[in-house]
């Protein structure tokens, strides 16, 4: 596929312009959307409130259908849709509900990556919201 997509690269946490409901803010960290064909890959990667280098990742086909994802302890399933150019949402599900959605959004410039997460929690839903450059 030849057509550039605005979310591909690295892009690098603000923490001062993060706001957490849930959890410290990292001090640092880094946000990676490779692309290869359909396939999304997503690395995340950070140094926590208390110094501890943390990473996850994983896999999607945005392409607005639910598939199980790779680890059943944590989601039974994903789904990734492309709202368009700018915006890139997920949900997870555990055992027929939502416990977690995402929104990532680009700044007109394409050079600003807000991510929205939204966590169900025992005490209701929670919200942190990560700025990347």
């Amino acid at each position: 596929m030849t057509e550039q997509d605005l979310f591909v690269g690295k892009w690098v946490l603000d923490p001062t312009q993060s706001a957490y409901e849930l959890g410290e803010p990292p001090q640092s960290g880094s946000y990676t959307i490779t692309r290869d064909g359909d396939v999304f890959m997503f690395v995340i990667e950070w140094v926590g409130a208390d110094g501890k280098e943390m990473a996850m990742s994983f896999t999607g086909i945005v392409d607005g259908v639910e598939r199980p994802y790779e680890n059943p302890d944590i989601a039974d399933s994903t789904c990734f849709t492309r709202v368009d150019e700018h915006n890139l949402n997920s949900t997870a599900t555990k055992n027929g509900v939502i416990i977690n959605d995402a929104t990532r959004q680009l700044s007109p410039d394409g050079q600003t990556m807000t991510v929205v997460q939204r966590l169900m929690t025992p005490d209701g839903q929670k919200a942190n919201t990560a700025i990347y450059r």
